[in-house]
């Protein structure tokens, strides 16, 4: 598992950008989605960042690539993602 030094950055460089939707690795900054980045980030796919969090880079129909955040969690957005029941899985009840 190859872990990446990634820190929030302030936004200075990306006007109107929030501090969350950008990552810094190496000195490259990278637009975190909905932002998209132009051209392939120099990124193993997927990958943790210090933060714990997993990402994974898509391409998008415009041939842009989007950053996106995978990990699993509980939380009230999200839901419960973490238990299966039967609900998910009647086959294996």
């Amino acid at each position: 598992m190859v872990v990446f030094s990634l820190l929030v950055f302030a936004g200075m460089l990306f006007p109107g950008i929030s501090c969350s939707q950008v990552i810094l690795m190496d000195t490259l900054s990278y637009r975190i989605y909905p932002q998209v980045n132009p051209l392939r980030p120099a990124l193993p796919s997927p990958f943790w960042g210090d933060d714990g969090k997993e990402y994974v880079i898509a391409v998008t129909r415009q041939g842009q690539y989007a950053i996106i955040p995978v990990t699993l969690g509980n939380d009230k957005d999200m839901g419960n993602q973490l238990v299966s029941d039967t609900a998910d899985f009647p086959e294996l009840a």
